[in-house]
C-alpha cells in the first residue's frame, strides 16, 4: 500500500489542475429545471467555441452564445426559455460569489511538492480582442487554454495517441522499475494480438 499511496502522489497537483475544470463545468448556479442537463449544455457550448474558433465564426458575444445554448437544448430535446441559457452562458463566465464579468473560478488543490493546499484560478472564456470591436462595446469571446484542453482531452488527443492505453502503462510500470508486472502485461498485450490474428485468418 506504502508503495501505491508515494506513486499516487507524484503529480498529483497538476492532475487536478486538469481535473477542476471539469469538476466545476456546469455548477455554481441553480439552473432549476436544467440542473440535470447543465453539465452537458455548458460543454457542448465549449465546443461550439471551439469550431467556431477554428473557423473563425466571429458570433461569440454573449448574445450570440446565449442564442447557441437555446438552439443546443432545442436539438437535444430540452425544454429550456432565455433566461434559462442565459443561466448557463453566465455560469461559464462568474464565478459564484465574485464581482460580474471577472471570469475567475477558483479552486483548492493538493501541491504534493510544498504538501500543502493552495487555490488554483482559471477561466473557461476571455475577451477576444483581436475580434472584439472596442468602439461597438459588445466584446467577443473564445476560449481560455484550461477550456480547450478540457474539449480536447475527452477524445482528440487520445485518438491522436500514437500508442495506445496499454502500451503507456507498460512504459509507466518499466519507468518505475515494476519491471515484472511490465512482462506480464506485454504477455497479455501479445496474447491479444496473437488471438485477433487467428481471428483474422479464421473469420
Amino acid at each position: 500500500m506504502e508503495k501505491a499511496l508515494q506513486l499516487s502522489f507524484e503529480d498529483l497537483g497538476s492532475r487536478f489542475k486538469t481535473l477542476i475544470p471539469i469538476w466545476i463545468l456546469g455548477t455554481g448556479a441553480n439552473f432549476g429545471r436544467l440542473n440535470p442537463f447543465a453539465r452537458h449544455l455548458s460543454f457542448t457550448l465549449i465546443a461550439v467555441i471551439f469550431y467556431q474558433e477554428l473557423l473563425d465564426d466571429v458570433r461569440r458575444t454573449r448574445e450570440d452564445l446565449v442564442q447557441t445554448v437555446y438552439k443546443l437544448a432545442e436539438s437535444m430535446k430540452i425544454e429550456c426559455d432565455w433566461f434559462e441559457a442565459e443561466k448557463i452562458v453566465d455560469a461559464l463566465m462568474v464565478n459564484e460569489g465574485s464581482s460580474k464579468h471577472t471570469f475567475a473560478f477558483q479552486e483548492q488543490f493538493f501541491n504534493e511538492h510544498k504538501m500543502e493546499w493552495e487555490t488554483f484560478r482559471f477561466q473557461y472564456l476571455e475577451i477576444d480582442r483581436d475580434s472584439t470591436n472596442f468602439e461597438e462595446g459588445l466584446p467577443v469571446y473564445k476560449l481560455t487554454e484550461e477550456a480547450q484542453a478540457l474539449f480536447l482531452n475527452t477524445n482528440e488527443i487520445q485518438k491522436h495517441l500514437p500508442v495506445s492505453i496499454q502500451q503507456i502503462l507498460v512504459e509507466l510500470l518499466i519507468e518505475k522499475g515494476e519491471l515484472k508486472s511490465a512482462l506480464r502485461m506485454l504477455d497479455t498485450l501479445n496474447h491479444r494480438v496473437m488471438t485477433l490474428l487467428k481471428e483474422g485468418k479464421n473469420p
